[in-house]
């Protein structure tokens, strides 16, 4: 029997080689993707731009359940917006 971990491992190794070679695409600038239309909505060729924006709303309603998690917590909320990230890593540098 499998246990849970290696299953997970498996998971993890395959998303990271896909999410490596995404970025290698992108860097080279050969980032290319299409969306089949399918069930009535229609599809989107080219696509990137499309991505794009649903991976960054995606990331708004996932930093919404952190902080909402750590504020009924009574936690402290740390700022997750971008212009604090780029404001913290401009003054690292």
């Amino acid at each position: 029997m499998t246990s849970p971990a290696s299953v997970l491992r498996d998971a993890f190794d395959r998303h990271t080689w896909a999410t490596l070679r995404l970025l290698d695409h992108l860097e080279a600038g050969t980032l290319r993707s299409r969306i089949a239309a399918r069930n009535g909505d229609p599809g989107f060729d080219p696509a990137e731009t499309l991505l794009l924006l649903q991976a960054l709303h995606h990331t708004d309603d996932h930093r919404a359940q952190v902080c909402s998690t750590l504020g009924a917590l009574g936690l402290d909320v740390p700022d997750l917006d971008a212009w604090s990230f780029w404001d913290d890593q401009r003054r690292s540098d």
